[in-house]
């Protein structure tokens, strides 16, 4: 069970009942009243994978995600969720995942669920511009340049638990989710996009100044009015991340892969 629920929130978990009468299941969870919740996905992601082998992209994603992975460790409220790719939602505030094993473009990450963070939708903030540091110093394998995210980020109530019997799977469950999701797919390269929720959290952050969208619809969720992170100057962005621990991230990241070649 440690290998589906991170070991810092099994404690909190409780044993229930869901589904219809004829085929109850029983299954662990908790709800979280407040976190911050990340999607990323891969400017050009499709057409680069029309252009060059899986092999590259492969190659590319695994250096990728291996910072961001590095990343995390360096927030202690930063939770990585693994999901399998591509991902659907096909349930109204549920994010199920396709069985099927293909590489994907997408990252999901939250702020506040296993550790209290009263602070968690800066922190989401903070986490999604390291991002941006560190993907700028991959490059695409088919000679675009260095990668290019777009990000978005909403804030709310989410059930994690367990799902399933034989294939059981750590998920989270809510309409925040969905809203993350959409924030992102719905966003602008290079940009951090957040819903109004997250965005009424972060008034009291002086350093992060925000463009107003103004009322747009979105996919399945109707009006909303996202806001856009105006870029920060490099001073600012000195202050708001230790650039020892950007800096950290790409070394451990390309030291493993170093020592995984003999070098």
């Amino acid at each position: 069970m440690l290998q589906l629920i991170p070991k810092l929130c099994l404690a909190g978990y409780k044993s229930g009942f869901v589904g219809e009468s004829a085929g109850m299941v029983s299954v662990m969870q908790v709800m979280h009243e407040q976190v911050s919740i990340l999607f990323s996905d891969i400017v050009g992601f499709s057409s680069l994978s029309a252009e060059v082998a899986p092999e590259a992209v492969f190659a590319m994603l695994n250096e990728l995600y291996s910072h961001f992975d590095v990343l995390t460790q360096f927030m202690p409220s930063i939770y990585k969720h693994q999901l399998p790719f591509p991902y659907l939602i096909t349930q109204p505030g549920l994010l199920c995942a396709l069985q099927i094993e293909t590489i994907g473009d997408s990252y999901m990450v939250t702020a506040g669920l296993l550790v209290h963070d009263p602070e968690h939708a800066a922190t989401m903030v903070r986490f999604g511009l390291a991002m941006q540091q560190v993907a700028a110093q991959v490059m695409m394998p088919n000679g675009a340049g260095p990668v290019q995210m777009r990000i978005g980020i909403h804030s709310g109530p989410v059930l994690s638990g367990v799902i399933g019997k034989i294939r059981k799977r750590f998920c989270l469950v809510g309409h925040t989710v969905n809203c993350a999701s959409r924030m992102e797919s719905g966003g602008i390269p290079g940009r951090i996009q957040v819903s109004s929720s997250t965005h009424a959290l972060l008034q009291h952050c002086s350093e992060f100044q925000w463009e107003s969208r103004g009322p747009i619809e979105v996919k399945g969720l109707g009006t909303m009015t996202p806001y856009l992170l105006v870029p920060l100057d490099d001073q600012t962005m000195d202050i708001l991340l230790s650039q020892d621990d950007v800096a950290e991230a790409l070394s451990a990241v390309r030291g493993g892969e170093a020592l995984a070649s003999g070098d």
